[in-house]
């Protein structure tokens, strides 16, 4: 019987499958948190840029016919994100202020929900739950499965419209 067992600790047989099955759930775990992290950044990097898209479209205070600042400014982001956001889940907000130096300050915030005025200085904010895309992450991204992905911008208005 210990013959038999020192045969079996001495034989070779069988170690790489048996190496593979010890390293190959930290190797998806990994491979599976790169791609969750890769499409993480993929999305805020997106939002960015339809963020700084819209703002730029809304600063010039153009509004097309047929529809609203607010409605382009939402095609914009839809389009620049490439249909990888759900648009009914992604919050935009707008707020006016007077000076650049309001923006971000503690106590009361001064700003105003709207697209303002000529001008004006407006803080474009977008957040959207974004869910994981595998449950192997979630003890350790996000919450219950979320990770809140965020962009800001702040511009001031054009000095668009007449004397």
């Amino acid at each position: 019987m210990i013959a038999r067992l020192i045969g079996l600790a001495r034989a070779r047989d069988g170690n790489a499958g048996l190496e593979f099955a010890l390293g190959a759930p930290l190797l998806f775990l990994a491979m599976f948190g790169i791609i969750e992290l890769a499409m993480i950044t993929l999305v805020t990097v997106l939002m960015e840029g339809g963020l700084r898209e819209a703002s730029r479209y809304g600063i010039t205070g153009y509004v097309a016919a047929g529809t609203t600042r607010q409605a382009q400014i939402q095609a914009i982001i839809a389009t620049d994100t490439l249909g990888l956001l759900d648009m009914s889940k992604l919050q935009i907000t707008t707020e006016v202020y007077s000076s650049f130096s309001q923006i971000g300050q503690p106590g009361p915030d001064p700003g105003v929900a709207g697209l303002g005025n000529a001008g004006d200085i407006v803080l474009y904010r977008l957040t959207y739950p974004w869910p994981l895309m595998t449950q192997l992450m979630v003890p350790i991204l996000g919450t219950n499965g979320i990770v809140t992905l965020s962009a800001s911008m702040a511009v001031r208005n054009e000095p668009y419209g007449g004397p």
